[in-house]
């Protein structure tokens, strides 16, 4: 199983693939191990940008109590930390990944993939299959 999370920003882009953390107000059940696709808009459209696999998460509440640092960027409830965090030299366009037409932009965030899907975004993408 997987989930495709949207990135609006090209700081924010840069941001998130040097510390690995991903702040969001969706609410999920997160779990461990989960593989995440993220999205920024590009020169073709919405574009897998690269991804990352889910290896813990906190409450905003406890994620400034146990000493992280504030973000106010944006509102937040939840920040993800992902490990094995890969960035693609070139993005996979959404539009070649067969899903329907009417997923475009924030209706993509939060998405849940299943493993066929996130196998071929892989191999668009030249990269093997990963298992946390």
């Amino acid at each position: 199983m997987g989930m495709l999370l949207r990135i609006s920003r090209d700081e924010w882009v840069e941001r998130f693939f040097s510390d690995g953390r991903y702040y969001t107000s969706l609410r999920r059940r997160w779990e461990k191990g989960l593989k995440a696709f993220f999205l920024k808009k590009t020169s073709v459209g919405d574009s897998v940008i690269g991804y990352g696999v889910l290896d813990g998460f906190m409450s905003r509440e406890g994620w400034l109590a146990a000493g992280g640092k504030p973000y106010d960027e944006h509102p937040w409830n939840t920040v993800l930390i992902f490990k094995h965090l890969v960035r693609f030299p070139r993005p996979v366009p959404v539009k070649d990944l067969g899903l329907d037409e009417r997923l475009r932009g924030n209706r993509l965030h939060g998405y849940r993939i299943g493993d066929g899907l996130s196998d071929r975004i892989l191999e668009l993408a030249g990269y093997e299959k990963v298992n946390p």
